[in-house]
This record gives structure tokens, sequence and C-alpha cells, in this order.
């Protein structure tokens, strides 16, 4: 009975492998078609959807002052007390802001950064929030909630309504499909993936539900979006049990190139200028880091090791990378095991220059007596604020770099 089980199980494995092995050559070999689809209206580093907070395992972050910890010159504050479900900074001439959405409620705050407490600028209330993804600006934001009747995940796509003297601005906009498998937004833009029994296809839409334009269709379903302002980005979802394809597109639609695959649990997070990706790969029970350089095609290994989901690109310098590095590995599956939860990581916040290999580790929860496992790091324009949400308890936090 053993044996027949494991064997069965194998198979599913291989039949995994086989699936994606085949998209990877099927959309390889395949000329770019431009598809023009006008003016249609329908319609935090390549995080999977549906992955809720993992178990506590240690003490997560906690905050005792007004003003936050003081550690190693950084201020680190809580800005949330509640759980969010995604954040965005910005900057409005030398203020860096910070906006979020609570988990529970659907409510939206603001923050000045380094001054200040959060205050509510929207009266509009969306419980059972999954995520929330933001504009680069911070003037629309994608929420996915569950909708009650059907079960299934809505996507709404929001913007700030006209406020009274007595009461924030509601929430306006227009609702995506309900199919949509993953989503992230390219500065302005919003691209995601949908599926149906027999394929997976890639769109881009502006905010408001107009110009939504294909970028890709093949009969693999399960795809992973990102990418930058100017490029999108698009995988199979990472696991340690079979290999990854990553492929770019045009954000008109036009081309779509092969940039990597074939390693076992491959994620990357594309630079802002789609020159340049970070990769992590878990062949080998090993997590490694690499930098890929996409002109010249080649691949390095970097001296820390993380998974890219958990790392940012600068705002201020171009080759300056900050991640969230596990103390240690414990045995398991990676991404997979940390992707359902049933592991939690330990982690500090390093700086690393891509091209110099130097490296400096700028905050260590443990220096504070507690721990984290670090996601969704965002940076403003200046490098001046980082910010990052704790997996343990989705709560957000800063760190003021200039201290």
């Amino acid at each position: 009975m053993q044996t027949k089980l494991l064997v069965t199980i194998i198979g599913i494995f291989i039949l995994i492998a086989v699936a994606v092995l085949g998209v990877f050559f099927y959309l390889g070999s395949q000329t770019p078609q431009v598809v023009d689809l006008g003016e249609t209206r329908n319609g935090n580093p390549i995080f999977p959807f549906g992955d809720t907070s993992a178990p506590v395992v240690n003490k997560p972050i906690k905050q005792n002052t007004d003003t936050g910890y003081t550690n190693d010159g950084l201020a680190l504050q809580k800005i949330s007390e509640s759980p969010i479900a995604g954040a965005v900074i910005f900057n409005q001439g030398s203020t860096s802001i910070t906006r979020y959405v609570e988990r529970g409620t659907g409510h939206v705050y603001e923050k000045n950064l380094g001054e200040g407490a959060s205050r509510r600028i929207s009266n509009t209330t969306i419980p059972k929030i999954y995520e929330a993804l933001w504009t680069s600006d911070g003037q629309n934001v994608v929420i996915r909630y569950l909708n009650d009747d059907t079960e299934a995940i809505r996507t709404f796509v929001a913007k700030f309504g006209k406020s009274t003297s007595t009461e924030a601005p509601p929430l306006e906009g227009v609702f995506l499909e309900e199919s949509i498998k993953s989503l992230a937004t390219l500065g302005k833009k919003i691209i995601y993936a949908v599926a149906d029994q027999t394929s997976g296809r890639i769109f881009t839409v502006n905010p408001d539900g107009t110009k939504k334009t294909l970028l890709m269709s093949s009969p693999f379903g399960s795809w992973l979006v990102g990418g930058a302002a100017s490029l999108g980005l698009i995988q199979s979802k990472p696991s340690a049990f079979a290999p990854s394809v990553v492929f770019t597109a045009t954000l008109d639609g036009s081309k779509t190139t092969k940039l990597n695959g074939g390693a076992a649990g491959l994620s990357t997070l594309l630079n802002p200028l789609s020159t340049m990706a970070l990769e992590s790969q878990t062949g080998g029970g090993e997590v490694g880091l690499y930098i890929f350089d996409i002109k010249k095609s080649t691949l390095k290994k970097l001296p820390i090791a993380t998974l890219a989901e958990k790392c940012t690109w600068s705002s201020a310098k171009k080759t300056l990378v900050y991640c969230a590095v596990p103390s240690y590995f414990p045995g398991g599956n990676y991404p997979d095991d940390w992707y359902q939860g049933s592991i939690s990581f330990n982690d500090d916040i390093w700086s690393l220059d891509i091209e110099t290999g130097e490296t400096e580790v700028i905050f260590k929860p443990s220096s504070i007596g507690a721990r984290a496992d670090i996601v969704n790091i965002l940076v403003d324009q200046r490098d001046h604020f980082l910010m990052f949400t704790s997996r343990d308890t989705n709560t957000l936090w800063s760190l003021d770099l200039t201290r």
C-alpha cells in the first residue's frame, strides 16, 4: 500500500514537471504577435496570491514607545496597529507619505513618515480583504476581497471620490473579471493573469478599466505576474518540485520574450529599468540569490541567500537592492513550505550593491529582542524611508534610513 502511494505521488510530480516544460518549449518556439483590443472596458519581491500570514513562532516586533525603537541610529516605527492588506510609499515634494488599507475593514489610512499619526482618508468599508495593490503614485488601489454570495475573489480598482466638509471621500472605481489568479501594478498600469480549464491569458489594463490589452495566451494556466513600469514579467509559480519558466512582455502586447527558465524554485524581481533581474533558485535543497543581466544573458550568484520576494530595488541607486535575509533556513522544500505558512523565517534587513558586492546589515530585529518574517519591502524615491510588513502579524513598519 505504501509503495503504491509513493508511486502515485512521484507520478504527480512528473506530470507537473512535464506540463511546465511543455509550456517552456511551446512558448519559447512561438513568434510574438500583436493583439490590438482597442478601448475595451472590462477589466509584494511576484508573491503568490492567497498566502496568508504564517503562524507566529517567536515574539513578533512590538513597539513600547511613542517614537518607536532606535537601532544602531535607525528609527523603527510601527505604522499600523491592525493587520494591513497592502501599502504604498511615495513622495510629495520633500515629504515621504505612505497609504495603506486595513485588512479587516478596507479603510484607507495615510501617514507622513517621520511625523504625526495615521489618519483615515476614505469612508468606504470593505470587509474580508485578501490583498491591496497600489499604483506607484498612491492615487489608485486594487482591492481584492471575498464575495460572500459566490465565494469568489472580486477585484475592485478604486480611486478617491469627492470629500465633504464632514466626511472623508468614498472609494469609487471599476470591477475587473472574477477569474483573476494573479495581479500586480506596474507604475500606473495593472497587469493580471486569468485562467480557465483550457488556457491562461495575461492582460494589462488602465486603472479606469480602459485599454485592456492581451500580452500572452498559453495552454498553461498557473501564471504569476509582475514587472516594471515599462515591461511585464510572467512566470510559472515557483516550486521545489518543478522547473520554472519566465517571460517578459512589452505592455502594448507586441512582443513576448523568454527570459530564463529550467531552475527549480525560480522567482524573479525585475529592476525599474528592465535591464536586470534578481532571481532566487532552490535547486539541490539550497536557496541561492542571483543577478541576471538581461542584455548579456549572464547569471551571477550574489553573496546573500534569500528569496527574491523578500527584496526590492533602490529608487535612488540603480545597483542597490534591499532584502530581508533569513538568519537560517530550516529544513524544508523551498519556496513551497514558506508559501504555505508551514515555515516562518527570522529575517534581518540587508542592503546589497550588485555591482561591487558590498553588503550591509541595516536592521536586526534580534537586537531589540524581537523577530520578524519580513515581506513587501518598499522604499521612497530618495531612499530616506524603508517600509516592510511583518508576515507574522501583517502589521506595517518603517525605518528612517537617514538616522
